[in-house]
């Protein structure tokens, strides 16, 4: 198995250019980069996460990218529904976001832990002052949303 073999697509991706930098720091070739959601809760549990698992880094108030300190790991904190689409298309190796954003996003991506802590509720909302009490007195046909039945 040849060391290519074992790079990840952002890592073959550097490979061909001089360096690649964020803010004054250099990127190694063999860092790892890990897009997670920049703010909210997937936010915090990310970094609970990462703080379990031991990744040290220092975030700059204002700053969306910090390097790991002991660990050839660098965080990239991006707004949730675009990580599925860094990843799909190799800008970052690994992800952290949604399984609705994944879906929606129409990327190539492999799904490789389900980490549980993120919820996506649905909600059919109507206005106070209306007659509409149930969507069921409402719709007499099926309703689909997001390609799902809903009834």
């Amino acid at each position: 198995m040849s060391a290519d073999s074992l790079a990840t697509p952002a890592q073959r991706q550097r490979a061909g250019s001089e360096s690649t930098f964020v803010g004054s720091k250099t990127i190694p070739d063999d860092h790892a980069i890990l897009a997670i959601p920049k703010k909210g809760r997937l936010n915090e549990k990310c970094v609970k996460l990462l703080q379990g698992a031991g990744l040290e880094y220092t975030r700059p108030e204002r700053v969306d990218v910090a390097v790991c300190e002991n660990l050839p790991i660098v965080l990239v904190f991006l707004p949730a529904s675009d990580i599925a689409k860094f990843v799909g298309e190799g800008n970052v190796d690994l992800g952290i976001t949604g399984l609705d954003h994944v879906m929606e996003s129409d990327e190539d991506v492999n799904v490789l832990v389900e980490l549980g802590f993120g919820k996506c509720s649905l909600s059919v909302q109507a206005p106070v002052k209306s007659a509409i009490k149930d969507v069921k007195e409402q719709v007499c046909t099926t309703l689909r949303l997001g390609g799902k039945k809903v009834s």
